[in-house]
């Protein structure tokens, strides 16, 4: 599925997901979950505009 040998070196990152609701910031989002705003993007490289994000939109969050 990957193109994994067996052998090879992998890293597997898993976070938690948040939709983005009415309201909401990206500030607010880090704030409420105890993350600096800086963490949240290095999380979040989809994210071209931090001033820009969609309600319904899905952001990475640290477990």
């Amino acid at each position: 599925m990957f193109g994994l040998r067996r052998g090879d070196e992998y890293l597997v990152a898993v976070y938690r997901g948040y939709t983005v609701a009415e309201g909401d910031t990206l500030s607010h989002v880090a704030v409420r979950n105890h993350i600096s705003l800086r963490n949240l993007l290095a999380l979040n490289p989809q994210i071209q505009d931090a001033d820009r994000i969609q309600i319904g939109q899905m952001v990475n969050l640290p477990n």
